[in-house]
């Protein structure tokens, strides 16, 4: 016998700031990943917050997509409505992220940045950090508000070219220091691997070796992307039997 739970998930608008899960309200900004898995016979939405996790089984590959894009689609409005509300802050946002980047005093993963717009109080700074927040989905008259420099956080190669500039500029500022570490001076690779700071990275290198090569490991984070109808109420249910075997 396959167990599957049954389920509802409940999406309107009139109560933008929460999901109806069953009798349960999960508060929007209280979400932290929204994510498709595969079973056995069917696959599943994984919602997860800081403190548990939801998953909604039974379906089909075409259907867990299409609910999840759903979920992030109504979560990004609920953060566009925060934004819209507080717009003023946003310049701020701007003023903290653009002086980090003006000022080239630091690599930029893409935790800086969440960490910097996290730092100016409200619920617009709170909803741009939001671990679902994505540009694309949020309502076209809000987008047009959104800082200059949020596109760092949101565009991986506007980061990179940033990152960049960084490195070869912080490679020729402390050439002399790397170039003085004794007998051994550290290997390109190496002074590379001590500017830059990525999300997660790994420096190993064995001391057996006298030339030795760092291995730097990378931990990328995507966000899901989807659409939504604003102005009507979306209802989700689990309606398959499990099959027996």
């Amino acid at each position: 016998m396959f167990l599957m739970h049954n389920w509802k998930v409940a999406l309107d608008p009139r109560r933008h700031t929460r999901i109806l899960l069953g009798e349960r309200e999960i508060a929007c900004i209280d979400l932290t990943s929204i994510d498709v898995s595969k079973a056995l016979l069917w696959q599943n939405v994984e919602i997860r917050t800081s403190t548990g996790v939801e998953t909604l089984t039974g379906l089909s590959g075409s259907a867990a997509i299409r609910l999840r894009d759903d979920l992030l689609a109504f979560v990004n409005a609920h953060l566009g409505r925060l934004i819209e509300h507080d717009k003023e802050q946003l310049r701020e946002v701007d003023q903290i992220v653009g002086a980090i980047v003006d000022a080239q005093r630091q690599y930029l993963a893409q935790f800086d940045i969440g960490r910097a717009i996290a730092a100016v109080p409200g619920n617009a700074a709170r909803a741009l950090s939001h671990p679902l927040f994505d540009a694309a989905l949020i309502p076209a008259p809000v987008r047009r508000h959104l800082p200059s420099a949020l596109e760092l956080l949101e565009d991986p190669e506007a980061r990179h070219r940033y990152n960049e500039s960084f490195v070869a500029h912080e490679l020729r500022a402390f050439a002399g220091f790397f170039d003085g570490l004794g007998e051994f001076p550290l290997a390109g690779e190496q002074r590379e691997a001590c500017i830059r700071l990525e999300d997660s990275n790994l420096l190993v290198t064995p001391p057996a070796l006298a030339s030795p090569r760092p291995w730097l490991a990378r931990s990328p984070t995507y966000l899901g992307s989807g659409c939504t109808n604003r102005r009507r109420s979306c209802s989700w249910h689990s309606a398959r039997r499990p099959p027996r075997s």
